[in-house]
């Protein structure tokens, strides 16, 4: 497998599936299923032949389950341990793993490159420099325009202004919606 270095993710990422498949595969190779059977049971598979029943084989029959796994515990682990050991003194392992290394920091110093670094915003006009809410409608500090007794008055003499007739446009509005006075 030649491996180059990646300009994109998408190469990167295929370039590393291709180095986890291989290893697993190795991995799946080394593993042998008749380690992790307890060691009472000889032939497990003699069940499956004609003429041979579960109950001729006496080490099914007389040994319980919990003890069959009592046995297949220890073994499990010291076969896995063993795999552990033959898979980190293997050079054919360390070479993929210094160049999903090298592959890794070159991703790294690439997206340095494209990443812009994060903006600078002006500060909020919404706020004072001690973090109280200036209102939209009167420019104060200490309340928003909801709370504005400013606005609040305005709206307040611009309703009175309208029912008493005092307002200008109030007319060309109830001619225009032509409801007449």
């Amino acid at each position: 497998m030649v491996l180059a270095n990646p300009t994109i993710s998408g190469e990167f990422s295929q370039i590393l599936q291709r180095i986890n498949n291989a290893a697993f595969m190795a991995r799946a190779h080394l593993t042998l299923l008749n380690n992790y059977l307890p060691t009472n049971v000889t032939q497990p598979w003699s069940a499956a032949i004609p003429g041979e029943s579960i109950t001729t084989q006496t080490s099914l029959v007389s040994a319980p389950v919990r003890e069959q796994r009592q046995d297949a515990v220890p073994t499990c682990i010291s076969d896995a341990q063993r795999h552990r050991r033959d898979a980190a003194s293997n050079q054919e392992l360390k070479a993929p793993a210094q160049s999903i290394k090298s592959l890794a920091d070159r991703l790294n110093a690439v997206e340095d490159e494209v990443c812009r670094p994060p903006a600078q915003w002006p500060p909020r006009t919404s706020r004072g420099g001690d973090g109280r809410p200036r209102c939209y409608y009167c420019q104060r500090l200490g309340h928003t325009a909801r709370q504005c007794h400013r606005q609040y008055e305005d709206q307040q003499r611009q309703r009175r202004d309208e029912q008493s007739g005092n307002d200008p446009d109030a007319e060309t509005n109830r001619v225009s919606y032509g409801t007449a006075v």
